[in-house]
């Protein structure tokens, strides 16, 4: 059975639902390794001692604004492959970055929606909160 969560993510007047669902480990450690190796740098940090480092969101984000651009986006829209849009109690859809400006109406929504997705897939994202309603 696949690991999912639901939530809600306030966009403009409307409430959106969508539902996450956890990348499988492959992919899970495939999507983990390639962020640190994009951040790595820009965290200037050692890897021998990552996980003692105690490396915070703002460190990520700060990292992040040091790389490349495309290569962040290209890493933060592989995230939107676990969310589906849900329609209805019957429909979903995957959410696809080409085509949900058709009913996401605003940026931030799109930065929760990535920050929701990480983490339910890593939790020490976990420290960002207080951004969705979880049902």
């Amino acid at each position: 059975m696949i690991d999912t969560k639901k939530i809600e993510i306030k966009d403009g007047k409307n409430v959106l639902k969508f539902e996450i669902r956890k990348m499988n480990a492959v992919e899970g450690e495939k999507w983990f390794l390639k962020a640190i190796a994009l951040v790595g740098k820009g965290l200037n940090v050692d890897m021998n001692t990552l996980a003692e480092s105690n490396i915070g969101v703002n460190d990520l984000i700060v990292a992040l604004c040091n790389v490349e651009f495309d290569d962040a986006m290209k890493l933060l829209n592989d995230l939107l492959k676990c969310a589906y849009r849900v329609i209805d109690s019957k429909n979903s859809e995957q959410v696809d970055i080409d085509l949900c400006s058709g009913y996401i109406t605003s940026p931030l929504t799109l930065m929760k929606l990535r920050i929701e997705i990480a983490k339910f897939n890593f939790g020490f994202f976990s420290e960002i909160g207080g951004l969705v309603t979880h049902e």
